[in-house]
């Protein structure tokens, strides 16, 4: 158990890993939490990681008024290690347990996680004797995307924000009662904050996530209530912006229809074929009870992520993405 924590603790150390105090480079990245009173308030960071040995992550900052209690923190990572069982842990935190600080560097700490960015950008989760921490370098920076601000009525808002449209990622992993690993990759950070539920802002949504250097490509479209085409934006490595675009037949518009390949042409002649599903991810079922009580009111969200293999456009052949399927009610 000794030479575990030991060799943790060299790992971290060669990497720079502490507990953060930087330089403002990124230092406005990370905002105090606006902490809506409505009770549907939800504001969350989430950082995408793409690793080698095949190994995705999602890590997912949050705090909400969602469920019992206003102002809760929690933390919630999912890991898909190669071939193995995807895994998800979680937990949430007290108002009076969380904190948000600002000097040198902003940091969200919610307890069992932190997202920090200062010089650097890192982040950190102990879940249940698991270990995950994350340092980007290279970053590109973010944007303000076409249809980032929706409102639904006067006082029921969205509002979405690319941070980090792609980053290098070193990762040091434990899982609990295994061994330290270091993974290297690429990375994607984003922020949300909404008092609206997502039925009401889309009926689906398509998300493709490539962070290579030599194919970075974000697109995102989505279907508003009482449409049939889809909107949304794309944004490749040589634009300063996102682009806007519109009247996009969606190709995963029934939800029963398994998608084997895929083609946008609008978007750079974007298209390629799926690899395989990572993760499907089906809150109402995974919350259990609480999960049916809100379903009659939330309706039953269903994400399905894929690995796919881009064809096109001709930079981007053969180089691999992440892409997300959801329905905000299935």
């Amino acid at each position: 158990m000794r030479n575990n924590v030991l060799t943790t603790g060299l790992i971290l150390f060669a990497l720079g890993f502490a507990r953060p105090a930087y330089a403002q480079e990124h230092g406005e990245l990370i905002k105090m939490p606006v902490l809506w009173g409505d009770e549907l308030y939800t504001e969350t960071y989430t950082m995408i990681l793409d690793l080698n040995e095949r190994t995705y992550m999602q890590l997912q900052f949050v705090v909400s008024n969602a469920g019992p209690g206003d102002e809760q923190g929690a933390c919630r990572a999912l890991v898909i290690d190669g071939d193995k069982e995807p895994w998800t842990l979680s937990k949430k935190v007290k108002r009076s347990q969380w904190s948000y600080s600002r000097a040198k560097s902003s940091i969200l700490d919610l307890k069992n996680c932190y997202l920090s960015a200062g010089d650097k950008i890192e982040a950190e989760m102990i879940l249940d004797g698991s270990e995950i921490r994350v340092s980007l370098g290279q970053v590109s920076p973010g944007f303000k995307p076409p249809y980032g601000d929706i409102s639904v009525a006067k006082d029921k808002h969205y509002r979405g924000r690319i941070l980090v449209s792609r980053a290098d990622a070193t990762v040091v992993f434990k899982k609990k009662g295994r061994r330290v690993r270091q993974l290297k990759g690429v990375a994607y950070l984003d922020h949300s904050i909404g008092n609206v539920l997502p039925k009401k802002i889309a009926t689906s949504w398509l998300r493709v996530r490539s962070l290579q250097a030599q194919c970075p490509l974000l697109v995102l479209l989505q279907v508003h209530p009482s449409h049939n085409r889809a909107v949304g934006w794309y944004w490749s490595g040589e634009d300063t912006k996102a682009n806007r675009i519109e009247n996009v037949e969606p190709f995963w518009k029934n939800p029963k229809v398994k998608i084997k390949d895929f083609r946008l042409p609008q978007i750079k002649s974007l298209k390629g074929q799926v690899a395989g599903e990572l993760y499907r991810f089906v809150p109402m079922r995974e919350y259990g009870l609480l999960g049916r009580l809100v379903g009659s009111v939330v309706g039953s969200p269903v994400t399905t992520t894929y690995r796919v293999r881009l064809n096109g456009p001709e930079s981007c052949s053969g180089v691999e993405a992440i892409m997300e399927v959801a329905f905000s009610d299935i």
